[in-house]
């Protein structure tokens, strides 16, 4: 039964996904809609689960999870420029989802699809700049480039005194 309303949640998803038109708004528009309904199953634990259990061949898989599986080795070996859009956001998410959450699973994944270990560092490497927020700030060898507030405020308020304390012309 579970595996029904899996099957029927993903199906909606793309079904309402794949009717757009590629105009460059509904393009914008699907790519949220992808982002989204990747990012909800890779947070559903239930679903999550089944697509480890595919990955891992310890459960059954389903048509997307089958998929995602058949995919994950271009995926990390050359950065999925063959997957769809949706496989694509579904990779990135559940793998730096193992990465940030667990760990020892995405030990097992890559054992599986990256036996070598050639790949799969430079692929979640690359994902890292995705995750990224937005806001900030960025950082150079190491150090953090924003001030604290007590230094940035420092400067100011040492050209506030400098110019308080000029002294004025003599007038003869």
């Amino acid at each position: 039964m579970y595996c029904l309303q899996i099957i029927a949640l993903f199906s909606t998803c793309v079904l309402s996904i794949g009717c757009t038109t590629p105009t460059t708004s509904s393009s914008q528009d699907n790519s949220r809609q992808v982002d989204k309904y990747a990012t909800e199953l890779v947070k559903n634990d239930k679903i999550r689960e089944v697509y480890i259990k595919c990955l891992l061949e310890k459960g059954p898989c389903n048509e997307d999870a089958a998929d995602v599986k058949k995919m994950l080795p271009e995926a990390v070996q050359r950065g999925c420029a063959k997957c769809s859009e949706m496989h694509k956001k579904i990779i990135e998410k559940m793998m730096l989802h193992l990465q940030e959450k667990q760990p020892e699973i995405l030990k097992q994944v890559s054992a599986k699809f990256d036996p070598k270990g050639e790949f799969m560092k430079t692929f979640l490497s690359k994902l890292k700049p995705i995750t990224n927020d937005k806001s900030a700030k960025p950082v150079e060898n190491g150090q953090k480039t924003e001030k604290s507030p007590t230094a940035a405020s420092q400067p100011e308020q040492s050209t506030q005194a400098s110019q308080t304390q000029q002294p004025k012309p003599i007038k003869n």
